[in-house]
């Protein structure tokens, strides 16, 4: 889900995927609740997100290596509660989170197809 890039891409993949999908069928997604951050850069970016109507892990990355960069792209992280809320009007519900063990607020969620809706 973090590859949709934003709320508004997210909400469309997911309904994508439930219309091509089968009842039954199940995500597995892993995200880092991004509020999990310490460093004041970063405490700041997830305020200025808000600010400006996104939501907080919503991130503007491009991977580099040496000379060679991708173009930029949205990348989404979320908190559970940011996920449920995500899950909200679609086919889809996270019925069970694996906590990491190391890594604070990293999780992976199971999130099932509980329904069909239409894609619009």
């Amino acid at each position: 889900l973090g590859l949709a890039g934003n709320a508004t891409a997210g909400a469309t993949l997911l309904a994508r995927l439930a219309a091509a999908t089968s009842e039954g069928a199940h995500i597995i997604a892993e995200s880092v609740d991004p509020r999990m951050v310490t460093e004041p850069v970063h405490l700041a970016y997830l305020e200025e997100n808000v600010r400006c109507g996104r939501l907080p892990g919503h991130l503007t990355i491009r991977v580099r290596y040496k000379q060679r960069y991708t173009p930029w792209f949205e990348y989404l992280f979320l908190a559970k509660e940011e996920l449920h809320h995500l899950l909200e009007g679609t086919a889809w519900r996270a019925t069970r989170f694996l906590d990491h063990d190391t890594e604070p607020g990293a999780y992976i969620a199971l999130i099932e197809k509980v329904g069909r809706l239409p894609i619009s």
